[in-house]
């Protein structure tokens, strides 16, 4: 199904009304750059409205991630081919993929940060460009970047977050430990992010616990802070990979974790040596080169401009452009 346009112009499609929102403040500098660069004019169409002009009875809201036209997705439509470009910063991305697909829509690549571990990964794996994630805020790589670089005060490692999924069932037992600190972020909300950074700064190790999705902008931030991010099995894939004992630290693996879950099991003295040991590592060389690579990571991956520039790379590979 094409989409009504007056002209022969790509269409380009996104939300723009969500403030400091990084994905809509990305999507629009996306658009400016890739008129500059590829000096070609696009037709704008706010994604609510593509969404009106194409409401199916069985997904009808933006709100929904499993629609093709949700809030999180930018579409490059192109009418000379009749197919479609996609790209998602949602953590539930193939639901999005999929609903395209059964609209009968030509998607010739579909741009993301796949897990894969998700059920639809191989069905769709040769669709799928590993793409870049986000922060939270647009704002918030500058204020990462410009945030005191402080002594780590306190030895311990650190989590603040919301309580839920896995976590829930992890964080009684891991409050039994003093080397970790876990805070639910709904009993100790930070003032602003400038506090919220600042308090991840003063630990020298950050704890990143897989919630809905297998990356989190948590781990963005822990490696911008410069922080060591001890954190869960990780199973997503960005166009850069984010790799263990490279850019992080695998505080349990899925074997401990499950046993950790399992209240019938004794793991405290196990969870308590694996965190000892990991943090000693942490004071060696081999640790420094971690935190050195993961700060690298940050700025390669991180920075808008050239989150810009693998997107605009990804996109012309697509050959929606032509």
């Amino acid at each position: 199904m094409c989409i009504m346009n007056p002209s022969d112009n790509l269409i380009i499609s996104y939300t723009t009304q969500n403030g400091d929102w990084y994905v809509s403040k990305f999507y629009e500098y996306l658009h400016l750059k890739l008129e500059q660069i590829f000096k070609i004019t696009f037709t704008y169409i706010p994604i609510q409205e593509l969404n009106e002009l194409h409401k199916d009875s069985r997904i009808s809201s933006c709100l929904n991630s499993n629609n093709f036209f949700n809030w999180f997705n930018l579409i490059i439509y192109n009418p000379k081919t009749d197919q479609y470009f996609l790209h998602s910063s949602h953590d539930f991305t193939f639901e999005a993929l999929q609903d395209g697909l059964e609209r009968g829509y030509d998607i010739v690549k579909f741009s993301c940060v796949p897990d894969t571990e998700h059920n639809l990964y191989t069905k769709y794996k040769e669709l799928t460009v590993p793409s870049v994630y986000r922060l939270e805020n647009w704002s918030d790589y500058e204020t990462i970047l410009n945030q005191p670089k402080c002594k780590h005060q306190i030895n311990q490692a650190f989590f603040i977050g919301l309580i839920h999924n896995d976590r829930a069932r992890l964080m009684p037992e891991l409050s039994k430990t003093n080397l970790l600190n876990v805070v639910d972020k709904y009993s100790t909300q930070p003032k602003c992010k400038e506090d919220y950074f600042k308090t991840l700064s003063i630990y020298k190790y950050n704890l990143s616990f897989n919630g809905v999705a297998g990356l989190c902008y948590r781990d963005l931030e822990i490696f911008g802070l410069g922080n060591f991010n001890l954190r869960a099995p990780y199973t997503c894939l960005t166009y850069n990979n984010i790799q263990k004992d490279v850019h992080y630290i695998e505080l349990f693996d899925k074997e401990l974790i499950s046993n950790i879950m399992d209240p019938s099991i004794d793991t405290f003295t196990q969870m308590q040596t694996r965190i000892e040991e990991v943090m000693d590592f942490c004071n060696t060389k081999q640790g420094q080169e971690i935190l050195d690579q993961a700060s690298l990571w940050f700025k390669e991956n991180v920075n808008p401009d050239k989150q810009v520039a693998i997107m605009c790379k990804i996109i012309e590979e697509s050959n929606i452009l032509n």
